[in-house]
Formats: C-alpha cells, sequence, structure tokens
C-alpha cells in the first residue's frame, strides 16, 4: 500500500499518515455519517453554490447543536423532581340496606 503524507503550514518537514489513528478519529467522531448526511442533503437540495450551501448546513447543525447542549445543562442544573407518593385511603363504607 502506499504512504501518505500530509503537509499542513510552511515547514519542511512532512509528517508521516498514521492510518490507524486516522481510523480512530474517524470512528469516534461518526464522520461517515457527518459526510453521508451533508452528500445527501446536497445531492437533494442541488444548489447552485455547493459550498456556501454546505457551510450554511454545517452551521445550521453546530448551532442546533449548541441549543441542545445547553438546554441539557439547564436540565442537568435543575433539581430533580420529588417523587409522587400514593396516598393511602380508607375504603368507602358499604350502603346499610
Amino acid at each position: 500500500m502506499a504512504e501518505f503524507t500530509a503537509h499542513i503550514g510552511d515547514g519542511d518537514e512532512v509528517p508521516k499518515f498514521d492510518k490507524d489513528a486516522a481510523e480512530r478519529y474517524l470512528k469516534e467522531k461518526e464522520i461517515h455519517k457527518l459526510m453521508g448526511g451533508l452528500l445527501q442533503t446536497l445531492v437533494d437540495n442541488k444548489p447552485t453554490d455547493p459550498v456556501d450551501f454546505l457551510v450554511d448546513t454545517l452551521t445550521k447543525m453546530e448551532e442546533s447543536e449548541t441549543a441542545a447542549h445547553a438546554k441539557a445543562e439547564v436540565q442537568q442544573k435543575a433539581p430533580a423532581a420529588a417523587p409522587v407518593q400514593e396516598l393511602e385511603t380508607e375504603p368507602e363504607p358499604e350502603p346499610e340496606a
């Protein structure tokens, strides 16, 4: 298999590509689901400017995720509701004949 390299920045040193680390990262972050969903949305909508469309879609996803995290945080900080206790009731007396 061919050896892959990645180059970021202006340095002369080119770091080696760690395939196992890349696969772990992609799996951990569920990148395949993200990219698959983005591609499906792109194909469904067929925008004239796909880059702007993808940026807008990712921005909306981020805003939605941020809102969901904020909501979950508020719920975690809210005091737990006290359990409802059933009241014991006395049986009703039977009517006298």
